[in-house]
């Protein structure tokens, strides 16, 4: 009969040639003959743990814990098992117990170090990484995970380091070489991340995290159909793979397939509910295609997850305030403020507008995004020199909104009258053409029209530089789509913006005018301020008004009323401004309200509230979104009184207005996008509709209401002054802004840096 010590002998001489099963028959028999040894339990511990049957492993290993208490191979084996079997806790203090009983283990430190990493002890992990180092500095795997880290903490610069370190070390070390892959990316090194990445799926083909990092890095540089492909390529190997369908899902966003990549976000968080990349992400798809509700819970279940997910409360807020949801509101506020006063990334710039009235708060905002976003912008020394002083001007106007948007409808004007003599102009599209007339239009206006869509950031600015752009015009600011990462990397000798501030030192000048910037706020702005001697809203005069007027009737609206008309988007309206409309529905009997239709909800939620405020829900008219510019500015003739916002103006909807003859009462506010429906209202000569507070505003609007010769003598003022004074006249502001152009690249040339100045008025 075999004994104990010969079974487990030939157990061990089965193991090492793999044979499992035959190890594990000569290891259970030795157990039997005796119970006590701890040689037979350890080891049928270690082929159960090989045959992937963990808990099995456990409770052999458990027993040889039992039976010798003071080994810490078998304490650190069962801490493998727990680990396995997702008991971190458990594993952690085994393998703190193996390493009381041999403290200079390497791979006890690295295992409990990793281990600690996936216990969010990150400080924890990276003293235990440290201390495999001490006993053996050139230990690549102690310098890969302790990279690794670095990494997963955005301290990309000592990841960089360690996992050069790793692969110097063992060239082929596929996961330092992925890790270097993340930190050259973070740090705006795209050409050596992709070598880094190409480095290691040379030599592991099959290497999932690489490929799904690479597809990541190919979307980022705008090369879309590559990046979908890699994120492909990893999904057959690894279908359920969180990250790569995450980037695969972005890759579709941002070729404009939402629903295909909400589907793929989907699959991510069946698989993994809490991963914080697929729920922000998503939670931007809902916002998109105006599932405000649900982008909500999406942010909500990121928080719970990570409190400090970046921008996530501030993105919250915002789609809360596009359902009209304003329940606890003001604390919400007031949590993103502080958040932002301390520099944490809490909320951008463009959300951030709607929720502050303070302009050193929207500042700070706007330059911890750029610094966040931005970190590698380029130096001022570095934009291209202004050699070319001969020929006109070569302006380079940059947008995605060169079709059926505002913006277009704002600027059409001006790029068609821009001086030919003086100036060549260039469009810089990132978005395909939608089709539309005015994308036509705009086409057309422009010398050059180059569409960019699929490219970087830095190839983009390398054709500017390679056009010989003299002044490069943002029209996005921090707009969905907008790419200022194109300005951080200054491609001309002077940069500007237009319609609203970005906190980025890498911008020298904003388009601005008295009103929306007076002279003492200047220091709440990182760019030169130039002033236009009118508005800095351009207008297009040539926008056509439908002939027909649909009645109030065919509008839902009662015919002898009184129409108080906002059709803001619904993010600008909230509980002080709506406070305030109804008390004028209050007391002017028999008034309604006529808003813009956004969503559903908002518009349930916007009846609750005046319900809940003592108002008949049914004075709350909602009109439909209609595709025609003309008869949508045609139905501005059935309202009395347009009521403007705080702390975020009205802009093309102001001008719309006004031009559509229809009286806009504001309050000047403190901020640039709370002071330019009274830029516009000052350029057109009419300073009456300014209330200089919010309690000044509701007097004016109840007054106006009330009297109504009045409100008929400033209708009238306003059809004279639309055709004759400086607020719609195209050609006047084009020549003003062209002046500001002027100027702006007379001092690069001169070699003088960027300062506010003022265009003077023409004679």
């Amino acid at each position: 009969m075999v004994d104990p010590a010969t079974a487990v002998q030939r157990g061990t001489a089965a193991h090492r040639t793999g044979a499992l099963v035959e190890a594990e028959t000569w290891y259970r028999r030795a157990s039997a003959l005796a119970p006590d040894d701890f040689d037979a339990s350890y080891l049928m511990g270690r082929a159960r743990a090989d045959l992937g049957d963990a808990a099995a492993a456990g409770r052999h290993l458990r027993r040889a814990v039992a039976i010798s208490p003071g080994v810490a191979a078998s304490h650190a084996s069962l801490g493998n098992c727990l680990r396995a079997l997702g008991r971190l806790g458990e594993a952690q203090a085994s393998y703190g117990q193996a390493l009381r009983l041999d403290p200079h283990n390497v791979d006890l430190l690295i295992n409990q170090g990793v281990i600690l990493v996936e216990l969010g002890r990150a400080d924890d992990a990276l003293t235990s990484f440290g201390a495999a180092l001490a006993i053996q500095p050139g230990c690549v795997d102690a310098l890969a995970n302790r990279a690794a880290l670095h990494g997963n903490r955005s301290r990309w610069s000592e990841s960089l380091i360690g996992c050069r370190r790793a692969i110097a070390l063992e060239p082929p070390h596929v996961e330092a070489l992925n890790n270097c892959g993340n930190a050259l990316a973070a740090l705006g090194q795209a050409e050596p991340a992709m070598e880094s990445y190409e480095r290691a799926l040379a030599t592991k083909p099959s290497y999932v995290e690489a490929l799904s990092n690479r597809s990541s890095l190919l979307r980022n540089l705008k090369r879309l159909p590559a990046s979908l492909a890699n994120a492909r390529r990893a999904l057959a190997l690894q279908p359920g793979h969180v990250k790569a369908l995450n980037s695969h899902a972005t890759t579709l966003k941002q070729l404009g397939a939402l629903d295909a990549a909400r589907s793929f976000y989907n699959r991510a968080l069946s698989i993994d509910p809490s991963f914080p990349d697929s729920l922000n992400n998503r939670a931007n798809v809902l916002n998109a295609l105006g599932r405000f509700e649900e982008a909500v819970a999406d942010i909500d279940a990121l928080l719970a997850t990570d409190p400090d997910s970046p921008y996530a409360a501030g993105n919250r807020l915002h789609f809360q305030m596009m359902l009209c949801d304003w329940r606890d509101l003001d604390r919400r506020s007031a949590q993103v403020t502080d958040a932002v006063r301390s520099g944490r990334p809490a909320c951008t710039p463009f959300a951030f507008f709607s929720i502050t009235e303070s302009l050193a708060d929207q500042l700070s905002c706007g330059e911890s995004f750029c610094r966040r976003q931005f970190a590698n912008a380029m130096p001022r020394s570095s934009r291209p020199g202004t050699g070319r002083r001969s020929g006109p001007i070569r302006l380079a106007y940059l947008s995605a909104n060169f079709g059926e948007h505002a913006i277009s409808h704002l600027l059409a004007g001006v790029f068609e009258r821009h001086d030919r003599g003086r100036f060549e102009t260039i469009a810089i599209s990132f978005a395909s053409s939608d089709g539309s007339p005015m994308r036509a239009r705009v086409e057309a206006a422009f010398d050059r029209f180059i569409e960019v869509h699929g490219r970087s950031d830095r190839d983009i600015a390398g054709l500017i530089r390679d056009l010989d752009v003299d002044v490069s015009v943002d029209l996005m600011g921090h707009t969905q789509d907008s790419r200022l990462g194109i300005f951080a990397l200054r491609p001309a000798p002077v940069s500007v913006n237009f319609f609203c501030p970005t906190g980025a030192d890498f911008i020298d000048y904003m388009i601005a005018d008295p009103v929306a910037v007076p002279a003492d706020h200047q220091r709440f702005y990182r760019e030169k301020v130039a002033y236009l001697p009118d508005t800095f809203l351009a207008t297009d005069r040539s926008r056509a008004i439908g002939a027909h007027t649909p009645s109030r009737r065919e509008l839902g609206l009662p015919e002898d009323a009184f129409v108080f008309c906002c059709f803001n988007n619904a993010y600008k309206i909230n509980p002080r401004m709506f406070g305030i409309w109804m008390k004028l529905l209050r007391e002017v009997t028999g008034s309604v309200l006529w808003l813009q239709h956004t969503n559903p909800i908002a518009t349930r939620n916007l009846l609750r509230e005046a319900t809940s405020r003592g108002i008949d829900p049914t004075r709350l008219v909602f009109a439909p979104r209609i595709a025609s510019t003309a008869d949508h500015l045609a139905r501005y003739r059935q309202a009395d009184l347009f009521l403007d916002t705080l702390p975020f103006n009205a802009q093309t909807t102001a001008a719309d207005a006004l031009w559509a003859g229809l009286p806009v009462v504001t309050c000047l506010g403190s901020t640039f996008v709370g002071r330019v429906a009274a830029s516009l209202l000052s350029a057109l000569a009419v300073p009456e509709l300014i209330a200089d507070s919010l309690s000044a505003y509701e007097a004016l609007a109840l007054e106006l209401a009330r009297d109504r010769p009045r409100l008929a003598a400033i209708k009238a003022k306003i059809e004279r002054h639309r055709r004759d004074h400086p607020a719609f006249d195209t050609e006047r502001y084009c020549g003003a802004v062209e002046s500001a152009f002027s100027t702006m690249i007379e001092r690069a040339r001169n070699g003088q840096e960027p300062a506010s100045f003022t265009v003077g008025r023409p004679g």
